[in-house]
């Protein structure tokens, strides 16, 4: 006879153990506030591109090129899609790091994904402040 529950507590997702992993992961101070700086940098993300829709009349050019120029121009809530990109990023990479947490070499996963999620933000924050040199000057 074929034991459902037996195949569900091999196969399955067991949330007990994943908070604990949780827990545990964020019981550190580096990862604490590598998660902290990184969800900081999000929310300026999300303030930085509320204001430049507030700003923004209609339509704003979301990318330029030096030799076409204006390329890619389009509605203003097109802006938000740059944070929320941003905010996936940080979601998968912290549910990364959750994973990786009775993993051997979990220090060194952790300063990796959190770092690679803080210069992410970064990169996003510069791509933000370029459209609105490009759009507002």
């Amino acid at each position: 006879m074929f034991y459902f529950s037996k195949l569900y507590e091999k196969a399955g997702f067991n949330w007990h153990r994943f908070w604990d992993s949780f827990a545990n992961t964020f019981s550190q101070v580096y990862c604490l506030i590598g998660v902290l700086v990184s969800l900081l940098f999000n929310a300026f993300l999300w303030v930085l591109a509320a204001w430049i829709k507030r700003q923004a009349d209609s339509l704003l050019v979301l990318h330029s090129s030096v030799d076409f120029g204006p390329d890619w121009i389009g509605d203003s809530r097109n802006i938000f899609f740059l944070p929320i990109l941003a905010l996936f990023f940080n979601l998968v990479n912290f549910i990364t790091l959750v994973h990786l947490e009775k993993s051997k070499h979990f220090r060194f996963s952790s300063y990796l994904l959190l770092s690679i999620s803080t210069l992410v933000n970064i990169f996003i924050l510069v791509t933000l402040l370029v459209i609105y040199s490009i759009n507002f000057r």
